[in-house]
Parts: structure tokens; sequence; C-alpha cells
């Protein structure tokens, strides 16, 4: 009977299949069935997500000891700088501005490279894969761009140069024998106007011992021996710059002068006589003869020197006067007229001079 029941029970059941009361036996059986597709689901995501896990753990261990090296590396090439920067340093000199530029652009990258550093020892600490992947960029620039620097310092300390520039060179100067005597020269100048006579006379003879043709000196010390008598020293002096340089008229001038003073009087007529009569001193060899004639009293060598003046000098009233006294004391009584006229019509002459000439005159023409 409970067999029967039951299947009429059934057929009611399909007959209303739309009833909410076939809803509960339905909904079971459905979740009866999903559940076996969802086990199967969750063993396959299961394996993924720790294969997932697993690739992630391997990645990072990979990653972190790579910026280890990096790090090692930076460092490496900071202490590089740091020994490199004294050497350029000590190598660059401020006398060349070409060596200046690298020294004082330099710099500018080593505080690059440290303030880099902190940024990768954070990097140290494990993070995600993100970050250690940001790390490795900003290694890889440093460790390139640091021996850039470094080359480029080694190449711009032209060593060399540096070393020619700085070097001292001792050159000798040499100076030629007229320079030497010339600055001897101007030595004895200094001390004579200081009142130093010997000095003066020592530089005057070395100065011509290191340039025998500076005539200047010997005639500078030859005034000098002059001044202080000596005179044999002078004559002797003399006598070696004429025997070098016949053609230098003054020394024989002065010779004559000097055997003047020592009364040598003759010598030195000797000595004015070869002077010829067109040399450019011939004035001074004629003066010299007259000075001669009338310490000697010798009235024709007075009228020979005194012509010869006049001669070269024509306007010169003293010339013609010394003429007209020197005929007038040989008993020339008219060219002695004729002279002491034409000295009264220059210049020059003194009033006491005038005053013999026009009483002269007078004598003489009343003697005629």
């Amino acid at each position: 009977m409970s067999v029967i029941n039951q299947m009429l029970k059934d057929l009611d059941k399909r007959r209303q299949p739309h009833s909410l009361s076939a809803m509960p036996n339905v909904l079971p059986n459905a979740m009866q069935e999903s559940r076996p597709s969802r086990i199967r689901l969750l063993w396959w995501l299961l394996p993924a997500a720790l294969l997932m896990a697993a690739w992630q753990l391997w990645s990072g261990a990979t990653k972190v000891p790579d910026s280890a090296p990096a790090l090692e590396h930076v460092a490496a090439t900071q202490n590089q700088v740091a020994s490199v920067e004294p050497a350029v340093a000590e190598a660059q000199t401020p006398t060349s501005d070409a060596v200046d530029e690298p020294v004082t652009t330099s710099p500018a990258t080593a505080p690059a490279a440290l303030i880099a550093t902190p940024a990768l020892a954070k990097s140290d600490e494990p993070h995600s894969g993100e970050q250690q992947a940001k790390t490795k960029p900003v290694a890889e620039p440093l460790t390139k761009a640091l021996p850039v620097e470094l080359d480029d310092r080694r190449q711009s300390t032209p060593s060399p140069a540096i070393a020619d520039s700085g070097s001292l060179a001792i050159t000798e100067v040499k100076f030629s024998p007229e320079e030497l005597a010339q600055k001897s020269y101007m030595e004895a100048l200094a001390a004579q106007e200081q009142g130093q006579v010997a000095e003066a006379e020592q530089a005057y003879r070395r100065a011509l011992a290191q340039n025998s043709a500076h005539h200047e000196a010997r005639k500078a010390l030859v005034a000098l021996l002059f001044g202080r008598s000596q005179l044999a020293q002078a004559i002797k002096l003399l006598d070696a710059g004429i025997g070098q340089f016949p053609e230098i008229t003054e020394f024989r001038l002065l010779l004559a002068k000097v055997q003047m003073a020592q009364g040598q009087e003759a010598a030195a007529r000797l000595t004015l006589d070869a002077i010829a009569d067109s040399d450019s001193l011939a004035l001074d060899k004629w003066l010299q003869l007259a000075e001669l004639a009338r310490r000697q009293d010798d009235q024709r060598l007075a009228e020979q020197a005194y012509a010869a003046l006049t001669a070269l000098q024509p306007n010169e009233g003293r010339w013609w006067l010394g003429l007209a006294y020197a005929q007038d004391a040989q008993g020339q009584y008219v060219q002695a007229v004729t002279a002491y006229r034409r000295a009264l019509g220059l210049d020059g002459l003194s009033r006491d001079a005038r005053d013999f000439m026009e009483h002269r005159l007078m004598q003489l023409g009343e003697s005629r």
C-alpha cells in the first residue's frame, strides 16, 4: 500500500510541474550536481596559486643579490674617484687656464654619486619587485658615467706642459767686451761724482782692459791722472793710445798738453807738428802752438800760429791782436799797423786791449 500511495503522489507532482512544492527537491539536486565541478576548479586553482607564489619568491631572490654587486661597484668607483681627485689636484697648477676647466667641472659628478648612494643603500631591504627593478637602472648610469669622468680627468691633465711651465730655467747671459767696458765706464763716472777717486781710477782701467778702444774711458782716466799730477802715468797711457789708434788726434793734443805741463816743450812741439793743418782739430793745434810760443817767447812761432788762426776764424779780433803783437815785436810795423786796425774793427775785445792798440798806433804813427 505504501508503494501505491507513493506512486500516486508522484503522479500528482508531475501534473503540477510549476508548483512551489517541487522547487525544494530540484534545488538540492542542482547543488549536489555543482559541488563536484567546484572542487575540480579549486584543485586547478590551488597549484596555479602555488606556482605564482613560488615564481615571485624566486624572482625576488635573484634580483636582490643583483643589486648587491652594483652597490659594491658604486662604492669601488667612489673610492677610485676619491683617490684620483688628489692626484689630479696635485698635477694641476694655476698657471694654465686649460687645466683649470676640468677642475671646476669634475666635482659636480662626485656629489651626484654620493647623493645616489643612499637610495641604493635603502634598496637592500626586501621590497616589492617594482622597487627592486627601479634601483637597478639607477646604479647602471653611475657605474658607466664615473669611469668616463675619470678618463676625462686623466686626459685633461697635460703633465709635460705643466712641468715645462713650472720649471725654472737658468740661462747664462754673456756680455760683449764693449758692453762690459761701458758698464765699467759708467761705474767710474758714478764713483768720480761721489769723490771716490781711487775707485774711479780702477773702474777706468778695468774698462780699458775690457775694451782698449773705449776712447772716452782713456781720456777720462788721463784727465783724472793729470788732475792728480800723475803726469808720467798720463803720458804712458796716451802713448799707448796713439800707438794703437794713431788716427785719434785728440790723444796727441792731450799728450802735448801733458808734455808742456811736465816742461817737455820740445817734445810737445813735435807732438803738435804731427797733426795735419787740414785736420778737424787744427784750430786746437794752433792754439797750443801759440801758447807754446808765448812760453818760449818765440815770436816767429807766435806769428805763424796766429796767422793760421786768423785764416780759420777771420772775424775773431783776438787772433788779429795776437798777430799784430807778434809782428810788432819782430819790427814788422807796417804789417802790425794793419793787424791792429783790423782788430779794432772787430768785437770781442776788452777796453784795455783797445786802449793798448790805439796807444800803440799813435806811437807807430809818430815814429813813422
